[in-house]
This record gives structure tokens, sequence and C-alpha cells, in this order.
């Protein structure tokens, strides 16, 4: 199973990194923001933030994952837990947030699905 979930993975990464229409720069902040925070102690940090961003990017991975969206008590805990956390995360994170959104169609600032164009795909 292990094995297979590194295979799907890895494929995943392939088919934007290799895909034509300019789609590397947003996987890179995608796998920057997957990083997660430095030296953070509360997971809760790492549960609103990378495991939202796992659950969007590689719904199949059976790892550490958040499926079901964040509720409003806990967006506005993420949102206040990013103001007091490295600020180089944050970038990262707000970063990946703008490619999610434009690759994905789903903003993990609000938790819903938006209706945006892919400029990239035309």
């Amino acid at each position: 199973m292990f094995s297979d979930d590194i295979a799907y993975l890895i494929d995943l990464i392939n088919q934007v990194i290799v895909s034509p229409g300019g789609r590397s720069r947003y996987m890179q902040d995608i796998l920057a923001a997957l990083r997660g925070p430095d030296n953070v102690k509360n997971r809760a940090l790492k549960m609103y933030t990378t495991a939202r961003i796992r659950a969007i990017v590689a719904p199949n991975y059976h790892g550490d994952v958040r499926f079901i969206p964040l509720n409003r008590e806990e967006m506005l805990e993420r949102d206040l837990l990013l103001t007091n956390c490295n600020i180089h995360f944050g970038r990262h994170y707000k970063l990946a947030c703008n490619a999610i959104r434009t690759i994905y169609k789903y903003d993990l600032v609000t938790e819903q699905e938006v209706d945006d164009v892919d400029l990239l795909s035309k």
C-alpha cells in the first residue's frame, strides 16, 4: 500500500510539473507549503494547513489528511495560528492557497469551491 501511495504522488507531481501550461511554479508553491511550518509544536496549525493541502492535491493519499473542510471556528483558529507562526511558512501557505485556487478551483481560505477560470488552461 505504501508503495502505491508513493507512486500516486510521484505520478501527480510529474503530471503537474511536466504538463504544458506553466503549472510548475504552482507545484513548487504547493510542495513548499507541504513541508510545513518550522519549529511549531502546535499540531493544530499543521492539521489546518498542510493536511488540508494534501486533502485537495492528493485525495487518494491515505496519510494524516483532514478531508473534512474546516468549520468557521477552525478557520479563525488557523488564521490566528498563521499570524503567530514563522512568516516564512505563512508566505508559503498563502502561495499554495493561490495555486490550489487556480489549479483545483478550491479556496482553502474560505473552504469553498470556486468558479474561477483557470487561465493556464487557455
